[in-house]
């Protein structure tokens, strides 16, 4: 079961069905079941603008809502949580799916978790050259190289 928790820590389940489907076409005009068309378009489409995406959450979670407003519910969407569940999407529309494309979607989302641990790991390795930067020699290296840049001679600069 897809589910991701908000910044609250509250839990949110993510079922994809045809009434959730109709449900999220009716609110954001985005159509669940064409996730996978021309090349993923309306699946990056969603899930590369917050704004969309948290919207399409909220109409996929609404009967869970109780009755909370769509603002109190993106008030509780920070980074983890919009990440979070941009996994469960995915994960929901791999339950959704018929059984002959699961695999395909399951493939899918591994080749994503190892994008992600790769960008991960050259972030860490970025960190690590920062950390081992000497700002001081920074600093020096950069004062240096401006102050000892040569400098125009008057014979180099044409006359008018």
């Amino acid at each position: 079961m897809a589910k991701f928790k908000d910044s609250t820590g509250k839990e949110w389940v993510l079922t994809i069905n045809v009434p959730v489907m109709k449900r999220v076409q009716d609110r954001t005009g985005y159509h669940l079941g064409k996730l996978f068309n021309d090349d993923c378009k309306i699946l990056q489409e969603i899930t590369s603008d917050a704004i969309i995406f948290s919207g399409v959450l909220y109409a996929m979670v609404a009967p869970q809502a109780g009755g909370l407003a769509e603002d109190d519910f993106l008030m509780a969407l920070d980074a983890d949580a919009i990440a979070s569940a941009g996994d469960a999407l995915l994960e929901a529309v791999q339950d959704f799916s018929p059984s002959r494309t699961r695999p395909l979607i399951a493939a899918l989302r591994n080749k994503g978790q190892q994008v992600l641990s790769l960008t991960n790991e050259g972030m860490q390795e970025a960190v690590g050259k920062i950390d081992a930067m000497n700002p001081a020699t920074i600093l020096n290296s950069i004062s240096t190289s401006n102050v000892s840049a040569p400098l125009a001679s008057s014979e180099s600069i044409p006359a008018n």
